[in-house]
């Protein structure tokens, strides 16, 4: 089995690096074919590949809600498809990627979540507990 190992940046703000973490369950050899895999890994970018979907009509027969979801999160997860050291465009925006390596999407994710947790708790402390509705709780 592998498992996460996370870096916090100097300052305990975010996630600075992850590292896969053997707990001896491969052996050298495998551990020495399964690194250079991961590294060569890319993922395409959620927004890319949803404009191209709907660009050849895949989503035709999709309702319009469930559609406007699918953008929504897209858009959303498309922000992660950066990395974290390179510096911003000349607009000020980040540079988003149509690919990336795996290991720096997933670390971009983390991040995401600590983000989104932040503002909920943010949200919180200026508005109080949010119906618990909103989460299905009980």
């Amino acid at each position: 089995m592998l498992k996460l190992k996370f870096h916090p940046n100097s300052t305990n703000d975010f996630v600075e690096a992850i590292e896969i973490v053997d707990d001896g369950s491969f052996s050298q050899r495998e551990i020495e074919k399964l690194k250079p895999a991961l590294e060569k890994l890319q993922i395409q970018n959620t927004a890319v590949t949803f404009a191209r979907k709907h660009k050849s009509k895949e989503y035709e027969y999709i309702a319009d809600g469930l559609l406007t979801d699918y953008a929504y999160i897209a858009e959303i997860l498309s922000d992660c498809w950066q990395y974290p050291d390179e510096p911003l465009l000349e607009n000020g925006k980040p540079d988003i990627r149509p690919y990336i390596g795996i290991m720096h999407l997933l670390q971009n994710v983390i991040n995401l979540a600590i983000q989104s947790r932040r503002r909920l708790n943010e949200y919180r402390e200026v508005f109080g507990d949010l119906p618990s509705d909103i989460f299905n709780e009980t």
